[in-house]
């Protein structure tokens, strides 16, 4: 222990080695010490000698010394020694002579090297290394390549090139960053080079970049400033946030130092400082976000990554970009790896030879990791793609990556981003530097293979065919950051890929070939490059490079086929796929734009067809059927990917739809112009075969549609996008015309307007504001602005009023300064002082613009309806323009812009009234104000006439409301006195006033007029005239002081009480509202009344109004139709109604009831509407004013053109003129010249052939024999003066037709009285001649003479009218006359017989020989008399009659016309007496056909026969009444009349009245009394009215011929006829058969040449049908009946009544018809005659049958 101790302290000695002698003995002790040491044994005395050797021995002079203990120390290797022999031997290695440490040195590494493993040596062996290493470089000199030789074996020893076996070092790093900067002080190039190679791998870049920062720039050459910016780049390629602030600290002290050199150094070969270009690290510093482009949509940014990077975009700290590379967030971190590639393509232009040099390394490090790399990713050596593209690779094993395997694959990812950026053509290199850095020390090959785009491609391309996601998508995304310059090359390989995916899917055959999921994988992945270089084809150096445009344009067709397979199912993949084309789509027709012939590289059709093919995958804007096809594709996507079960297939999520539909959305903005506007799809490109989508071209709706949708729902960048597109419409749209209004009609605000519209107006605003030829009108552009003034975006209103400025800018500086003061207020956020700019804005361009007023109307009711549903405040912002707006020519009659307004302003009104009733009724005052005060009257006209054509009520309501407005303005008097004037032309056409508007001119045909048709959308349609809509307007008028117009209220009056039961409700309501608004409104002027008048004070009529109102419902009426308008509750009420509103304002109008009465009558005799005229006359006999011979004339006149008509109609209204008339008559008559024309008129209303107006001509004639004195000579010859010159006929012959009413039931009764009165007239001719009076009243009045003896006791009248009689029998001399008729009137006779007896024998020894068919025909015409009686009486009568021979002459001249009253009565109950008639034996030949008189005997009322006219009797109705002739005798009643009125007319005939009929089945809507006439109803025979006749025909030949075998029977009921006309009627030899005059052969032959089987005897009625014309053709198509009785089937097929009882006959009971037996007569035939009357009929096995008694 003592001995170690001496030893430890010869570390204190201290030795000399100066003077010499103190040196030599310095020697000596070492020398004596180093023998010791060589001889020690023992740990601890050897450790006490190493320790003690390490501290003193330091000087390498004593090299025995040296080599006495260095083998020693190196003995001493055990575990225990090594601690103080290690640093022993490199010390004394480090002391020795050159020669033995170039000898040793090697060896001492070596086992350095070795202890670095053991974590406790490794301080000890790094700091020995130091030590050797700095001796080697510091004190050895060799050769530079055995240095080099040397250097390389230590930096292999000390930093292994296997990276995955390199010593994860944690600590030391000083000690070899020593080593590193002792190698580059020594050999900076070699230095260098050792030091960057260190850095491609991550474990040891921390040695590397811990080198002493000032000795490694001590070290670098001036000329080599350049390689540190190319270090500190590599090292910015770090995934490690700690080596890329290293390479930002050595980037910013890189200018630092090249100044320091420059001031150092030469400036002539340096420059000067303030020229050179700024360093890597400047431009890096200078650098921002602005000059980098974000990352793409389609790379895999998260959300996060988007949110921070918008961060750093909206902070814009200093050095932005050297920020985000040293920030140590982790988002920060992976944002950088998209950041990188846009650095470099920024900064590389401006550094090419930095970023060459760097590319050059990094290329080194890609390769030597490339086999591990493509190993993981089972990516093949050679062919990869080819083969991949065919098929998939073998299954193998996937290997995992270690966690320090993953590191450096994320380093190679960033290389790779690294070297696709910048991976520039070579002559864009060239033309940028020429210099050329050191290449790395690899292969030449090597390098050469990533030194160009191609080989790059080649290299990295094959790793799209990987498996997994993590291998293909950093290659993709390093692809996608390539320079412009690549492009081409890159497009070139990929081409070869596409070519096999697309022919793969084909067969040779045709057939598809199923896909793969390789295939798969890659057609993805090589769509995604596309569209993340798709960007380039914007880019102007592509667009002129043509090659470049063919590949793409070529992909785009090949893959828009592909794409169009709508088999292809539809996983995550073919999603993105499909999007990613879009993409490309979108840039690439983006990029086209621009070029002039893009046509010839891509046709329109194609253009068309890609827009329908994104449009299948676009879900904005979609229609129903769209968006059913979008879910299914979805859904059906979904379902594909669950089938496959893969991670890389998973089930499509909405936001892989929704990415698909943005990206669809943008590819479609820039299809959009292209596809629009295809001017000819004939020109399809022969790529694309025309399928149907091509057919059918972009419309303008659906397609502004969907730029709406995108505006609304899509995200910015596409709303963008869409921007961009409708800019680009509209720009090339100037003759689309109506995409122009579409998108205009978009833009205009609205209080509802839907969220696109800013969209809109944004758009079109920049188009007018940029282009002056914009396609815009002037008035399109002020309505815009105008509209959008009142937006709630202060934005938008600044833009609008921007806007209107521009287009002020036109005009004067002084025009554009008056607008230019209201900005502030148009800017305000209060709504009323926005409004009120608004008005004045337009008010001052109205007045700029003046020639704009009529488009500005039109633009605003073409643009308002659209946009809006409430409140328009641009309503009152066309008030201005209605100020300067002239709607005349300067000829004073309405222009064509002027027509068009006035429409455009009504439907303005419809639209508006209810939202904005104060600014509609201001705009109609602006358009009647002065200067344009003549347009009042131009309106109402117009207002008039367009109501009345369109007939619509909603249209009357909005005109009401337009008139309305008007009436306190300075036109509303004015207005009111032209609509009263319209209003009395309803029933005065001569006082209707000229209308322009039924001149209308043409609407204009170069603005918009509204179609007031689809405005108003109403069903209703009602058919008033202008006078009747005129009245509807005025009712809601409320003028001042209405009383003060007297004139218009007789007219008002009347019109209202006309139109009160109108059948329109709609008129109904507003004729009951404004006659209590007339009421109301003349009330106050009781109040100007003086009191002492006595007349009623106002609140006494108000309480009387107030009274009326509560009982309306009582006051009015209402008619359901025409037959009741004349009903008395109704005329009760017309009264009561009328002389109420004279009671109310008589005392204002003094003489209303005469100007009312004078009114009325007017009406009556010019209402061209029967139904309203027929109410005036109701109205006139309610008031009766004092009626004037010009007011009786006129009615006459109106009378005597519709007296005697066949339309009910007419008849109701000729019924209430009579009426009239008759109460004129019965009324005291104080005007004597009334009498005359009253006279001649009755008279002439006695040839009426209608029964209901004789009926009233026989009271009025009958009322004025009770007041006129016949019997005066003075009197009768007045009047026989003042007979109408033109009165047709001599004779008066009053008597005759006053004796055809009693041929009626209806007016037999009122006859009767007036023949009584006429027979009280003694001597009178201007009743009758002498003569003639007792030939007719003696046979008329028989059969009541005869009635009455039944009746006890005698009507005195009867007897007073037997004594008149007698009277005119005896002063005519006929004394068997007076004497029957005196013995009548006392009751002389016993029975009726006597009576009938004698009274035939006066008959006969009177009037027959001479006047006998006078005496017949007015018999025979009392049978048509309904009432049985009368029948009876006159049957019995005629039967007396035709017994003797002198009745034959009349029946011979007028053959069967005589016949048919009794012919009539074969189907009634009074058969048999007429049969007893028939029975006589009479000779009958002429008159009418057969066919006619049975058809006038079988008449029944409404069915009368247009073409039967009897010479005597005429069509019978059921009451009997029947006129012969009819059309004759209207035409005399009318001639008649007229004449009457001749004298009496004024100056100016009025003529014919102008009629307008309406029929009374007319459509709901239109007016009562007015119908529009249809034809006649076909008259269809009644089967069972023939079937009688026929059947009493067959009875009759069956009586005529009971002996005869009877003829076969007849199949149809013509047959049938046939066989009993000639079976029964017979004919004279040589008469033609009826069965030969219809053209046919007779069906009974053998029957012809006999009558009833007597030769040559012709039956009692074979004179009946011996006219040729009556032949069965005639019979059966003429019979008709019509008849109530029920009907069944007869036993042969013919249909027979039903009777509900047997005949009545009784041989004892003479009231039922039968006569007394003549002598001579037989009784047996006689009984069969009457079996031959209708037979009862029985019920057997449920069917009737004929029974014969």
């Amino acid at each position: 222990m003592r001995y170690e101790n001496i030893i430890r302290g010869i570390e204190y000695i201290k030795l000399k080695v100066y003077p010499s002698e103190a040196f030599e003995e310095a020697a000596e002790f070492l020398e004596s010490l180093s023998k010791s040491f060589a001889n020690a044994h023992g740990q601890r005395l050897k450790s006490a000698f190493a320790e003690t050797a390490e501290h003193e021995v330091n000087h390498p002079l004593w090299a025995k010394a040296i080599e006495l203990m260095y083998p020693k120390a190196n003995t001493m290797s055990k575990p225990r020694y090594w601690s103080v022999s290690y640093p022993l031997s490199v010390t004394l290695l480090c002391v020795a002579p050159h020669d033995y440490f170039l000898r040793n040195w090697s060896s001492c590494i070596e086992t350095s090297v070795g202890k670095l493993k053991d974590k406790t040596h490794r301080p000890a062996a790094l700091n020995g290394i130091l030590r050797i290493v700095w001796t080697y470089l510091y004190r050895c000199q060799e050769p530079a390549s055995n240095t080099t030789t040397k250097l390389d074996n230590l930096i292999k020893a000390l930093f292994p090139t296997k990276w995955r076996q390199s010593y994860a070092y944690d600590e030391g790093y000083d000690s070899l960053a020593c080593v590193l900067h002792y190698i580059l002080a020594r050999h900076p190039a070699y230095g260098r080079d050792v030091v960057l190679n260190l850095m491609q791998t991550s474990d040891l870049m921390n040695i590397s970049l811990t080198t002493p920062l000032p000795a490694f720039l001590d070290a670098v050459p001036v000329d080599r400033v350049g390689d540190v910016e190319v270090g500190g780049l590599y090292l910015l390629t770090s995934t490690d946030v700690s080596f890329r602030v290293k390479a930002l600290q050595v980037l910013r002290l890189v200018p630092t130092i090249h100044h320091a050199l420059i001031r150092s150094s030469d400036t002539s070969t340096l420059g000067s400082d303030s020229s050179r270009p700024k360093r890597l690290g400047e431009l890096l510093e200078d650098m921002g976000l602005d000059e980098v482009s974000l990352p793409s949509q389609n790379l895999p940014v998260s959300d996060a990554e988007y949110v921070k990077l918008n961060r750093w975009r909206e902070a814009a700290p200093q050095a932005i970009i050297c920020r985000m590379a040293e920030s140590t967030d982790e988002v920060d971190g992976r944002l950088w790896r998209f950041i990188l590639p846009c650095v470099v393509r920024a900064c590389m232009p401006k550094a090419p030879a930095v970023f060459q040099n760097c590319r050059d390394l990094i290329s080194a490090s890609v390769l030597r990791y490339h086999p591990v790399i493509s190993s993981l990713a089972q990516i093949q050596a050679k062919g990869a793609v080819a083969s991949s593209a065919r098929s998939p690779p073998p299954a193998r094993n996937v290997p995992v990556l270690r966690v320090a395997d993953q590191e450096e694959f994320e380093q190679w990812k960033s290389w790779i981003i690294f070297l696709c950026a910048a991976a520039w053509d070579s002559t864009e290199l060239k033309a940028m530097t020429k210099d050329h850095s050191r290449m790395p020390s690899d292969p030449a090959s090597q390098r050469d293979r990533l030194s160009t785009p191609r080989g790059l491609f080649r290299y990295l391309i094959p790793f799209l065919m990987a498996e997994e996601a993590r291998f293909r998508s950093p290659v993709i995304q390093a692809l996608g950051c390539i320079h412009q310059s690549a492009y081409r090359r890159l497009l070139e390989d990929l081409q070869s890929i596409t070519t096999h995916l697309y022919d793969d899917v084909k067969s040779p055959s045709g057939a598809k070939s199923k896909r793969t999921a390789g295939s798969d994988r890659l057609h993805t992945a090589v769509m995604q490059v596309y569209r993340l270089t798709s960007h380039f084809a914007r880019d102007t150096k592509t667009l002129d490079d043509q090659s470049t445009l063919n590949l793409l344009v070529q992909f785009v067709r090949e893959s828009r086929t592909y794409l169009s397979d709508r088999d292809t199912p539809l996983d995550i993949d073919a999603l993105r796929v499909r999007r990613f084309f879009c993409g490309l789509v979108e840039m690439l027709f983006l990029g086209m734009a621009s070029l002039p012939d893009a046509d010839k590289l891509i046709s329109i059709a194609m253009r068309l067809a890609l827009f329908r093919l994104c449009q299948q995958w676009c879900s904005y804007g979609l229609s129903p059927a769209q968006q059913r096809r979008y879910d299914e594709m979805v859904s059906g996507s979904s379902s594909i990917a669950n089938m496959k079960g893969s991670d890389d297939h998973a089930s499509p999520t909405s936001s892989d739809a929704q990415k698909l539909s943005k990206a669809a959305a943008a590819a479609m903005t820039a299809l959009c112009c292209p596809a629009f506007f295809a001017p000819d799809l004939a020109s399809s490109s022969p790529v694309v075969s025309k399928g149907p989508e091509l057919d059918e071209p972009l419309e303008i709706l659906p397609t502004i549609d969907w730029i709406g949708a995108l505006f609304r729902d899509a995200p910015e960048g596409i709303r963008q996008n869409a921007r961009k597109a409708l800019q680009q419409l509209l720009s090339q749209g100037v003759r689309q015309a109506a995409l122009l209004d579409e998108v205009l009609r978009r833009a205009f605000h609205s209080p509802e307007e839907p969220a696109e519209t800013t969209e809109f107006f944004n758009v079109v605003a920049e188009v007018i504001t940029a282009d002056e030829n914009h396609g815009f009108t002037t008035s399109q552009t002020i309505c815009l602005g105008l509209s959008n003034l009142c937006a709630p975006s202060v934005t938008r209103r600044a833009r609008s009023f921007n806007l209107l400025e521009k287009v002020a800018s036109r005009c004067t500086e002084a025009h554009l300064k008056a607008l230019a003061k209201y900005e502030a207020a148009i800017l305000s956020t209060d709504l009323a002082t926005n409004h009120i700019a608004q008005y004045r804005v337009s008010a001052c361009l109205a007045e700029t613009f003046p020639e704009e007023a009529h488009a500005m109307v039109a633009e605003c009711a073409l643009r308002l309806p659209q946009t809006s549903s409430q409140r328009a405040p641009l309503i009152r912002a066309l008030q201005p323009w209605l100020g300067v707006c002239s709607l005349l020519t300067q000829a004073g009659v309405m222009s064509p812009d002027g027509h068009s307004t006035l429409i455009n302003l009504l439907a303005l009104t419809v639209q508006f009234r209810a939202l904005q009733p104060e600014d509609v009724q201001a705009m109609w005052q602006r358009v009647t104000a002065r200067p344009f005060s003549h347009h009042a009257s131009m309106v109402t006209r117009y207002l008039v006439e367009q109501c009345a054509i369109k007939g619509c009520p909603e249209l009357v309501e909005y005109a009401q409301h337009v008139l309305a407005g008007l009436s306190d303005t300075d036109v509303g008097a004015m207005i009111y006195e032209e609509l009263c004037s319209y209003a009395e032309g309803i029933g005065d056409t001569s006082n209707i006033p000229p209308m322009d508007a039924q001149n209308l001119p043409p609407i204009s045909d170069t603005l918009f007029t509204a179609n007031l048709h689809s405005v108003i959308s109403s069903r209703t349609r009602m058919s008033l005239s202008k006078g009747q809509i005129a009245l509807l307007l005025v009712a809601e008028m409320t003028i001042d002081r209405p009383w003060e117009y007297q004139g218009q209220l007789p007219v008002l009056l009347h019109a209202i009480c006309t139109h009160l039961d109108h059948q329109q409700a709609f008129v109904q309501s507003i004729m009951q509202t404004s006659l209590f608004r007339l009421f109301w409104s003349w009330l106050p002027g009781y109040d100007e009344v003086p009191e002492d008048q006595g007349l009623p004070s106002r609140v006494a009529v108000k309480r009387e109004i107030q009274a009326l109102e509560e009982r309306k419902g009582e006051l009015f009426w209402a008619v359901t139709d025409t037959d009741n308008s004349s009903s008395e509750e109704i005329v009760r009420k017309i009264k009561d109604l009328c002389n109420k509103a004279i009671f109310l304002l008589e005392p204002l109008s003094p003489h209303l009831r005469q100007t009312w009465g004078e009114l009325a009558v007017r009406w009556v005799a010019q209402c061209p509407i029967p139904t309203i005229a027929r109410r005036s006359v109701q109205v006139l006999r309610a008031i009766m004013p004092n009626m004037q011979l010009d007011m009786v004339a006129s009615i006459l006149h109106r009378l005597s053109n519709i007296i005697s008509d066949s339309s009910k109609q007419f008849q109701a209204l000729a019924r209430e003129i009579l009426l009239t008339l008759r109460l004129i008559v019965q009324s005291p008559i104080n005007d004597v010249s009334l009498v005359p024309p009253l006279f001649w008129a009755a008279t002439a209303f006695l040839s009426t052939t209608v029964e209901a107006e004789f009926l009233l001509s026989v009271e009025i004639f009958d009322a004025l024999l009770e007041k006129i004195d016949l019997e005066d000579e003075v009197t009768v010859q007045k009047l026989e003066d003042a007979k109408p010159i033109e009165w047709r006929g001599d004779d008066l012959a009053l008597q005759r037709l006053v004796i055809a009413g009693l041929r009626s039931s209806n007016t037999c009764d009122k006859t009767l009285h007036a023949l009584q009165n006429i027979a009280k007239l003694r001597f009178c001719g201007i009743v009758d001649s002498q003569n003639d009076r007792l030939r007719y009243l003696f046979p008329v009045s028989l059969p009541w003479f005869l009635h009455a003896m039944e009746q006890k006791p005698l009507d005195p009248n009867l007897a007073d009218f037997a004594n008149d009689l007698a009277i005119l029998a005896e002063a005519d001399q006929r004394d068997g006359i007076r004497r029957i008729m005196i013995s009548f009137a006392k009751s002389r006779f016993r029975t009726k017989e006597d009576f009938l007896r004698e009274a035939v024998g006066c008959l006969r020894e009177y009037f027959m020989a001479h006047h006998s068919t006078e005496v017949i025909t007015i018999l025979l015409g009392l049978v048509l008399n309904s009432i049985p009686w009368v029948r009876a009486k006159s049957m019995l009568i005629l039967k007396l009659i035709f017994g003797h021979a002198e009745t034959r002459e009349p029946l011979i001249l007028h053959g069967s016309d005589l016949l048919m009253p009794l012919l009539r009565l074969l189907n009634t109950d009074l058969s048999a007496q007429a049969l007893d008639v028939l029975d006589e034996p009479l000779a009958i030949a002429g008159g009418p056909s057969v066919a006619q008189v049975i058809r006038m005997s079988m008449h029944l009322p409404g069915n009368t026969p247009t073409d039967v006219t009897g010479e005597i009797f005429g069509p019978p109705t059921e009451s009997g009444w029947c006129i012969a002739k009819i059309e004759e005798v209207r035409e005399i009643c009318r001639h008649n009349l007229l004449a009457v009125y001749t004298p009496y007319q004024p100056s100016m005939p009025m003529g014919p009245i102008s009629v307008i009929m309406f029929d009374e089945d007319e459509e709901e809507g239109l007016e009562d009394g007015v119908e529009i006439t249809l034809p006649p109803r076909e008259l269809v025979p009644d089967e069972a009215s023939v079937a009688n006749l026929v059947n009493t025909l067959h009875d009759l030949g069956e009586f005529f011929q009971a002996d005869e075998t009877p003829p076969p029977v007849a199949s149809n009921v013509e047959e049938r006829v046939a066989l009993i006309l000639n079976r029964s009627l017979g004919r004279s030899t040589g008469e033609t058969v009826i069965g030969e005059s219809l053209g046919q052969e007779a069906p009974f032959s053998d029957w012809q040449e006999s009558s009833f089987g007597i030769p040559g005897t012709p039956g009692p009625f074979a004179q009946l049908f011996s006219s040729p014309q009556n032949t069965m053709d005639h019979l059966a198509m003429n019979f008709e009946a019509d008849s109530d009785d029920s009907e069944s089937p007869g036993p042969e097929g013919v249909t027979v009544p039903r009777t509900s009882s047997p005949h009545p006959y009784n041989s004892s009971d003479e009231e039922n018809g039968a006569f007394p037996l003549e002598e001579g007569g037989s009784t047996k035939r006689r009984k069969s005659f009457r079996n031959l009357l209708p037979s009862k009929l029985s019920t057997k096995n449920g069917r009737p049958e004929r029974r014969r008694p």
